[in-house]
């Protein structure tokens, strides 16, 4: 059940993965501080002695695990299957404490308070979390900053205007940041929410980086699944939030140049060396030419003058609204993942073949697939030429994508390829489970049947394999999710209602 803009991945949320990713010593940073409750409680989870029945008469071997050990991580491994469970208990963790008079545990893992023998640290100040959060964050941004104006595949003229939007993301982030992290701490308290905290777990992998550069022990960290899966949502949102911002720019200045040419005066023109004061002197010369005048809107409520240039002209622009509704959705799913906003990422795929036929059909990567399944030449089998037959092809095509639109719209600021963001359930999704991809399929067949040929059916058929694919790894990335598995029965259609 995905939508993408090239395609996308119907979920917007999470396996709910969570693995504290600590090491057994004492933490000394604020990272730490909220660390060790975990420590302790897995601590007091574990056996630390072995059966006597199991005992072994000869020392045990250094190489081998002890029983404590093997229970330990086990205790571990059943802490990740039960995360789902932790996030429904804690739903009425609140209503109980005020029944019962006790304050709100204000630590983020488990258990109340550090080992018996250990003398409690006094935790740290809200400001001093915030800040800590707000830095490591800030320093991940700044690596990004300088990845997009700097690496060579960023500066190419379709990214010219995703350079200045995250430059203005940077600037605010770094202004308004801090006040941001103190609000989501003061106003987001269960503890089971921290085990997808970002801003921690940067400052876990910093913990971790600094502990490798002096040669001390290093912990388990980079085996928690939580970790996993934060980075692999940061990926997510580097990867697809550029493109996004670049579709939906060149929709928006192909809409502007039908008008423009409707009008008879020159499209716009933007490069990569456009800054932002040309382009908005640009945009002011030419915005009163985009607005509609009387006549426009006369002839536009008047189908009896319309000719057939006139139609296609329209449908044309039809085409390209259609995808500035589908792609600013998608660019703010992209841009807004919050707490307050409810669109928080449970999950993001967890396997190399997820991303690879998902990243496969989206730049740089679909000029492979483009490579190896051209669509288009080759001996025609079917040759439409009328111009009315190609009209009513064009307005079906127009009408499967608004229909795939939808599916865009239907997620809204849940909106994500690759991640359960939470499961959605209206719109198209409440007749098939991926709406999406099946109309994007049937409206490349209808695009291309008034001049098929057996070449370009047969790599239509390879490409909308692809999209089955993207269908099957959702589905077994979803189908972790509790939520999909009861809606998966609700509407148990895949493709095609009441028959697939």
């Amino acid at each position: 059940m995905s939508s993408d803009k090239s395609d996308r991945t119907k979920s917007d949320a999470d396996d709910s993965d969570r693995d504290e990713g600590e090491d057994g010593k004492k933490p000394d940073a604020e990272a730490g501080d909220e660390a060790s409750t975990a420590k302790a409680s897995s601590a007091k989870a574990s056996p630390t002695k072995a059966s006597p029945a199991k005992a072994s008469p000869a020392k045990a071997s250094p190489a081998k695990a002890t029983p404590a050990k093997a229970a330990a991580k086990k205790t571990d491994e059943d802490d990740d299957e039960d995360d789902d469970e932790d996030d429904e208990d804690d739903d009425g963790e609140g209503e109980e404490e005020k029944a019962s008079g006790k304050k709100a545990d204000e630590t983020p893992y488990r258990g109340s308070g550090p080992s018996k023998g250990k003398p409690a640290k006094e935790p740290a100040g809200l400001w001093t979390r915030a800040a800590a959060r707000w830095a490591a964050i800030s320093l991940v941004l700044t690596l990004f900053y300088v990845v997009y104006t700097k690496h060579p595949y960023y500066l190419r003229d379709q990214f010219s205007p995703w350079r200045p939007i995250f430059r203005t993301i940077f600037i605010g982030w770094l202004a308004l940041g801090l006040p941001y992290v103190v609000a989501a701490l003061k106003e987001f308290t269960k503890r089971s929410l921290w085990f997808t905290d970002v801003g921690l777990h940067f400052l876990l992998m910093g913990r971790w980086a600094l502990k490798r550069f002096q040669r001390k022990h290093s912990s388990h960290l980079w085996r928690s699944k939580r970790l996993r899966n934060t980075l692999r949502s940061i990926a997510v949102k580097a990867f697809f939030t550029p493109l996004m911002t670049t579709f939906l720019s060149g929709h928006l200045n192909s809409v502007s140049n039908h008008w423009l040419r409707k009008k008879g005066v020159a499209p716009f023109n933007f490069g990569s060396s456009t800054t932002m004061e040309q382009w908005w002197a640009t945009v002011k010369a030419k915005l009163p030419l985009l607005v509609p005048s009387g006549s426009d809107w006369s002839a536009l409520v008047s189908p009896s003058t319309w000719s057939m240039a006139d139609m296609r002209w329209g449908l044309d622009m039809a085409y390209d609204f259609v995808f500035i509704v589908d792609c600013g959705i998608a660019t703010m799913g992209y841009l807004s993942e919050s707490r307050f906003l409810g669109n928080k990422t449970k999950s993001a795929e967890p396997t190399g073949l997820g991303w690879m036929v998902a990243i496969g059909c989206y730049p740089p990567f679909n000029q492979i697939l483009g490579t190896y399944m051209p669509l288009g030449g080759g001996h025609r089998i079917i040759s439409i030429t009328d111009e009315k037959t190609l009209l009513v092809f064009k307005a079906l095509t127009v009408l499967l994508f608004s229909i795939y639109a939808s599916a865009t719209v239907a997620f809204g600021f849940k909106f994500s390829n690759l991640t359960n963001r939470g499961i959605i359930t209206r719109g198209p999704y409440a007749f098939i489970r991926h709406p999406a991809y099946v109309t994007k399929c049937l409206a490349w067949w209808l695009e291309h049947i008034p001049g098929l040929s057996l070449e370009t059916a047969f790599f239509l058929c390879g490409t909308c394999s692809v999209y089955a694919m993207r269908a099957w790894t959702e589905e077994r990335h979803l189908s972790m999710d509790a939520a999909y598995r009861a809606y998966k029965k609700k509407v148990p259609w895949v493709a095609i209602p009441r028959i697939f």
